[in-house]
């Protein structure tokens, strides 16, 4: 059984070793400094789907613009809207049964997980920005990205910007039905 052999790996922490590598889809768009990479890909088919938590956040000069946090049970957590000169950061916390989790999942590509680790850009140009996204499951499974760069740098590699760009469009409807409650529309006032 593959889930059983990925179990049986992740208890030996045999994918969590850590080397000095260069990926070969984020070194076209990346110096990287540490990149965390499994012994045996082939077995990494399934992870996306034993996923259960995703957390994303946006730091700008170290202050958070955007956290957006969901789960499999359809809890959201979301402060901000990634604009880091907004100084009232509103959280709303709930839950939804819209299905936001597995809509952005679904957009995530699965080989992003093969390449796990930490992104800093040598040269950073502008305030230094940190776009961190962690993905969990049941038995410690963990996957980390950690990109460290410049406001007016390069940035982070298209993959990770995907997630967070489509994270945001996914909670947007929500997060704004949470902080402006009055404007939701009644039953009948469908055309509105």
């Amino acid at each position: 059984n593959c889930l059983a052999l990925i179990f049986h790996l992740l208890k030996q922490k045999i994918l969590n070793v850590a080397h000095i590598a260069n990926s070969q889809k984020f070194a076209e768009e990346k110096s990287l400094i540490q990149i965390f990479k499994p012994f045996n890909s082939t077995i990494f088919m399934a992870v996306k789907y034993l996923i259960d938590k995703i957390l994303i956040t946006l730091e700008v000069a170290e202050k958070t613009a955007l956290l957006i946090a969901l789960t499999k049970d359809g809890q959201i957590h979301r402060k901000g809207n990634g604009n880091a000169t907004n100084t009232t950061l509103q959280l709303a916390q709930g839950f939804s049964s819209d299905g936001h989790f597995e809509a952005l999942m679904m957009t995530v590509d699965e080989s992003i997980f093969h390449y796990a680790g930490i992104i800093n850009e040598p040269e950073k140009a502008g305030k230094e920005c940190r776009l961190t996204i962690v993905f969990q499951g049941g038995n410690g499974l963990d996957y980390s990205f950690r990109v460290l760069y410049g406001e007016n740098s390069q940035g982070p590699p298209a993959e990770l910007v995907k997630v967070l760009v489509n994270a945001v469009a996914i909670t947007e409807p929500w997060y704004q039905q949470q902080l402006n409650p009055e404007r939701q529309k009644k039953w009948w006032q469908f055309w509105k």
